[in-house]
């Protein structure tokens, strides 16, 4: 048995599953379950047939069977999330709601310096933290420090540097796309789109990688 030879192919099996789990998924907008399992076959025929034999060569295709699996779904979510974003982008993000925003912050620029007003504006506009909020006098003072350090000044910032729409609409993006790597993992990103078929077909294909290595054996 040549061990290196052996796991260098079911690697690249690996790799080869990944790429092709995320394109489909991206492409075709759909998760196809059975390809899994045709991954782990994959994986398992590259690495019996370089060499791998035993029940150490099996663990081994299960291994990388599910690093695929997992690295395919992955690359999925990231590619139909960037889809999601314009998609987004192209509904939410337009000139209309640009206009609006333009409106908003010159009205801003103009009573960043008073407070009351600034509470008033919050209300009018909707910016405060919960519905329950209807009056200016129940804008907290931490409430109004936060809405002037972040919306005010990026209010500012858009009327000081004259801001076009899509200058505007590529920040905002971005934005959004910071926000998701941030605050979403690779577990929470793989479990948002695994479910129990998924669980089914993820079993049925580490099952298929062991027992072709094994099959091999005999």
């Amino acid at each position: 048995m040549k061990p290196f030879v052996a796991i260098g192919a079911g690697a690249i099996g690996a790799i080869v599953g990944a790429l092709l789990w995320g394109a489909i998924a991206a492409i075709a907008n759909v998760e196809i379950g059975w390809i899994a399992i045709g991954v782990g076959w994959l994986i398992g025929f590259l690495i019996s047939v370089c060499g791998g034999r035993g029940a150490a060569a099996a663990l081994i295709s299960v291994g990388l069977t599910v690093l695929s699996i997992c690295g395919g779904k992955l690359l999925s979510v990231s590619w139909t999330l960037d889809s999601s974003i314009q998609e987004y982008a192209a509904e939410i993000l337009t000139e209309e709601s640009y206009q609006e925003y333009k409106s908003n912050a010159e009205s801003y620029i103009k009573i960043q310096s008073d407070d009351n007003k600034i509470r008033e504006f919050i209300v009018m506009e909707g910016f405060q933290n919960s519905e329950s909020i209807e009056s200016p006098d129940q804008i907290s003072n931490e409430e109004l420090a936060s809405f002037k350090a972040e919306v005010g000044s990026d209010m500012v910032s858009f009327c000081n540097n004259s801001t076009n729409y899509e200058t505007w609409r590529g920040e905002a993006l971005a934005e959004i796309s910071s926000y998701i790597s941030q605050n979403m993992s690779f577990t929470d990103r793989l479990m948002a789109t695994l479910g129990f078929i998924d669980i089914i077909f993820f079993v049925i294909a580490i099952g298929a990688s062991y027992q072709v290595v094994m099959n091999n054996e005999q």
